[in-house]
C-alpha cells in the first residue's frame, strides 16, 4: 500500500454560508483509494471565522479546477493513480457528508481514520463512488486562506 499527500491553499468564500469547493479527489477505472487523513487550518487570517468542511461524494462528476499531483510519502513509490484538482467546478454532492469537521481560524482541523474500517474509499471514476471532494463554509464575510492536506492510499 502506498500513502500520499495532496497539499494545497485555498480560500473560502467571502459571503457567510456559501460553498465553495476546493479540493477534489477522482479515481481512475479499474483502481481503489481510501482517504485517510484530513488536515486543514487558516493562513493568514487571525480573526474568529469559524469554518466548516466536508469531505463529500459526488453524484455528478466534478470537472474543471486545476491539476495537482499527489506527492509520494515515499520517494521511491510509483506515482499515485487518483486525479486531484483545486476548485472543482460543475457536479453535485451527495445529502450527507461521509466526513464533517469545524474549526476556528485562530486553530486547526484534523480527521483521521484510526482504523481500516473508517477509510472512506473511492473506486473508479463514476459517480457516485469514483470521487470525493473536500466542501467548504464559513461565518462571517471574509474570505478564509486555508491550507488543506489530504492524504490517501492506494
Amino acid at each position: 500500500m502506498y500513502w500520499f499527500d495532496t497539499s494545497t491553499e485555498q480560500s473560502t468564500s467571502a459571503s457567510a454560508g456559501v460553498n465553495t469547493t476546493l479540493l477534489g479527489i477522482t479515481g481512475i477505472a479499474g483502481f481503489r483509494g481510501y482517504v485517510r487523513r484530513l488536515q486543514s487550518g487558516p493562513n493568514v487570517n487571525a480573526t474568529d471565522v469559524q469554518v466548516r468542511l466536508r469531505l463529500q461524494r459526488t453524484t455528478t462528476l466534478l470537472t474543471a479546477g486545476a491539476a495537482i499531483v499527489p506527492m509520494p510519502a515515499q520517494n521511491d513509490q510509483p506515482a499515485a493513480n487518483a486525479v486531484a484538482t483545486t476548485l472543482p467546478t460543475a457536479g453535485s454532492f451527495s445529502a450527507v457528508p461521509c466526513v464533517q469537521w469545524a474549526f476556528n481560524t485562530r486553530g486547526t482541523g484534523l480527521w483521521f481514520a484510526t482504523v481500516e474500517d473508517e477509510a472512506k474509499g473511492f473506486t473508479g471514476a463514476t459517480a457516485p463512488n469514483g470521487q470525493l471532494a473536500v466542501n467548504s463554509a464559513q461565518t462571517g464575510t471574509v474570505s478564509v486562506a486555508t491550507d488543506i492536506t489530504l492524504s490517501h492510499s492506494e
